[in-house]
């Protein structure tokens, strides 16, 4: 849902007594082989800055009204898993122009929905290592690390990895992505077993056969997000 122009507003007013409450969001994929983050271009102060979608908070308007908001007028992006972050209020100095305190969010989306959704027009796509060199605006670059941290902590305890992956996939695709988030090489046979084990996943019955050796294609039970021992 976007918010209504006359009920957002992107104008700061250095006479507030109170701080300026942002959103800030993190939205991650799997491109080529690799974690990325959707990032924006801005020219604030006459010079290109790079920035994580945001905005300034709209009253009356709930944070996750905001979020859907703001994701879609920035990036073209709708319906993606989302969780609030943390909220970036420490550092009383995160933004010259005024006292602001950042409520952030991160997202996740598949690379097929993400390039079928994304307006590229306003948005780029990077690996970490490549968001290191760019000049970030403030805090954006800790904000994106700290959402990196988090999804890598919740493949251990969760099926969040569903939400990256295709809606039927092969097993060693699973993997993969688990090797990619987690920046290591896990044992197949280890991995499958465990996998296999707790249930999460099930046969859809079918296969790939985009390669010479057809695979079995698999799809998660649960539709949702829960907690389970995954690793």
């Amino acid at each position: 849902m976007l918010i209504p122009e006359q009920d957002h507003s992107d104008i700061w007013n250095d006479q507030l007594s109170i701080p300026v409450l942002a959103l800030d969001i993190v939205i991650l994929t799997i491109y080529k082989g690799e974690l990325c983050v959707i990032i924006v271009k801005t020219t604030e102060w006459k010079h290109q800055w790079f920035a994580l979608p945001g905005g300034i908070v709209s009253r009356w308007y709930t944070l996750e009204e905001n979020f859907d908001s703001i994701l879609e007028r920035k990036t073209g992006i709708t319906g993606v898993y989302k969780e609030q972050l943390y909220t970036f209020w420490d550092k009383i100095d995160r933004d010259p122009r005024s006292h602001v305190i950042a409520v952030s969010y991160y997202a996740l989306v598949g690379i097929d929905n993400f390039l079928s959704k994304v307006d590229f027009t306003k948005v780029d796509i990077v690996t970490f290592p490549q968001m290191q060199k760019l000049r970030m605006f403030y805090d954006h670059a800790e904000i994106a690390e700290y959402a990196r941290i988090r999804l890598k902590g919740k493949l251990w305890y969760t099926n969040i990895v569903k939400e990256l992956l295709p809606k039927k996939f092969r097993i060693s695709q699973m993997q993969e992505m688990y090797e990619i988030i987690l920046d290591r090489k896990l044992d197949k046979r280890n991995f499958q077993k465990k996998i296999f084990s707790i249930g999460v996943i099930k046969d859809t019955g079918e296969k790939d056969r985009s390669t010479n050796r057809p695979a079995k294609l698999y799809q998660f039970i649960n539709k949702r997000v829960r907690v389970v021992d995954m690793l």
